[in-house]
């Protein structure tokens, strides 16, 4: 009966160890760097009708609320993550800090400056 008991606890208990131990590959910093291009590239079509036209009729106000609330909130977990960052490493940001961890952090950064001029 112990035997049971054991081997059901071994069972519940090795996959959660195989996901935490699973590793996350790496995006190259090229990549990020295109992503970041891409983010701004994305508003400017939407920049570009707001000022030719000088006016906002059109876009719907809770669209841009909502979309704002959420990069408010992914800058403001990225930053925390990235300055106040321990020295074992995370998923998020590595000890000591990459350039990737700081690309991560502009582009972020981007979406949400490009998402409070709109």
């Amino acid at each position: 009966m112990s035997q049971g008991i054991r081997s059901l606890t071994e069972f519940t208990v090795s996959p959660l160890q195989s996901t935490l131990t699973m590793s996350v590959s790496e995006v190259p910093n090229w990549l990020r760097v295109v992503f970041i291009v891409l983010s701004a590239l994305s508003f400017l079509p939407q920049l570009w009708l707001l000022w030719s036209r000088r006016d906002s009729s059109g876009i719907d106000l809770y669209y841009v609320l909502f979309n704002t609330i959420v990069a408010t909130e992914l800058f403001s977990m990225s930053f925390f993550l990235t300055v106040n960052h321990t020295e074992s490493p995370d998923i998020f940001v590595h000890h000591p800090l990459t350039i990737g961890d700081r690309l991560n952090l502009a582009q972020l950064t981007v979406n949400w400056i490009l998402w409070l001029v709109i």
